[in-house]
């Protein structure tokens, strides 16, 4: 992880951290670590979401930003969904637009083709 250790780059990071009163910085990172990892990008800035749209660590809450990323309930709270880390993952922005509260059937918006982000709508259903 080139010069920095986990914990200097989040002290590193804090000031671009946009977050609400709820969210520690523990808290966003540990959502974060459940992106894709994808080989030869660096974990730490770049990753994808499970609709395949890439996130940059420092592009939490953003919504300017292609980037931009929020934690998603993969269940609502709003169908008895939980507040417990198994239920949320991180999410490119549009994407948790376009899921919205649908449960256990929803669309997401963006994907990526190379580099780049795009506007694809993948469709997606919990089994079970």
């Amino acid at each position: 992880m080139n010069l920095f250790t986990v914990a200097n780059f989040i002290e590193v990071n804090k000031m671009a951290i946009k977050k609400d009163n709820n969210q520690s910085d523990k808290y966003i990172y540990q959502v974060w670590l459940k992106a894709i990892v994808v080989d030869n990008v660096n974990p730490n800035d770049f990753r994808k979401d499970y609709a395949g749209a890439w996130i940059r660590y420092s592009d939490y809450g953003n919504r300017n930003s292609q980037y931009g990323w929020e934690i998603d309930h993969l269940r609502p709270l709003s169908q008895n969904g939980t507040d417990d880390m198994s239920n949320y993952f991180p999410l490119q922005w549009q994407n948790n637009a376009r899921k919205g509260d649908d449960y256990p059937r929803w669309a997401t918006a963006v994907s990526s083709e190379g580099i780049n982000n795009v506007n694809i709508t993948k469709y997606w259903k919990v089994n079970g």
